[in-house]
């Protein structure tokens, strides 16, 4: 049989063990909530992230589509033009736009392109590579060419 100093002892280290445990498996707790929340804040980026490359793929799809569009748009229109736009009303058109024409070339009307022109340099070359050739045939840009050159001298094509 155990004295009571012994039980006392031994009650003493079961409460302190007890204690023990306790702090131990506060700690655990602690210790587990800190690694739900920072899994919490993953999953939570991780949504955003996900949503945002969903997103960012639906837009893409969209914007092949719109250019799709306005391809299948710009290919009824250049077919259109090719065939309703005759010589004859080609040549109309630019004598009823050359008032147009010759204000851009005096620079009453406001234009990029003269601008870049009337600067010169490399400015006056890039126009080339920046030529304003479609929807137009290259029948009707040879009737605009040969119909410019008739018309005002000035035109170097």
């Amino acid at each position: 049989m155990l004295s009571f100093t012994e039980f006392s002892f031994r009650a003493s280290q079961s409460v302190d063990a007890a204690a023990e445990t306790v702090s131990n498996v506060e700690k655990i707790r602690e210790a587990m909530g800190e690694v739900e929340r920072r899994l919490d804040e993953r999953n939570a980026a991780e949504a955003v992230e996900e949503t945002a490359a969903m997103k960012a793929e639906e837009d893409e799809e969209q914007r092949l589509w719109l250019q799709k569009a306005f391809e299948r748009e710009n290919i009824a229109f250049k077919e259109r033009l090719a065939s309703e736009l005759t010589e004859s009303r080609t040549r109309e058109l630019v004598e009823e736009n050359w008032p147009f024409l010759e204000s851009v070339r005096a620079g009453k009307t406001e234009s990029a392109r003269h601008e870049a022109y009337e600067k010169g340099g490399a400015d006056r070359r890039a126009l080339t590579n920046c030529m304003i050739t479609h929807p137009y045939t290259e029948l009707h840009l040879r009737w605009i060419y040969e119909e410019l050159k008739v018309i005002k001298p000035w035109c170097p094509r």
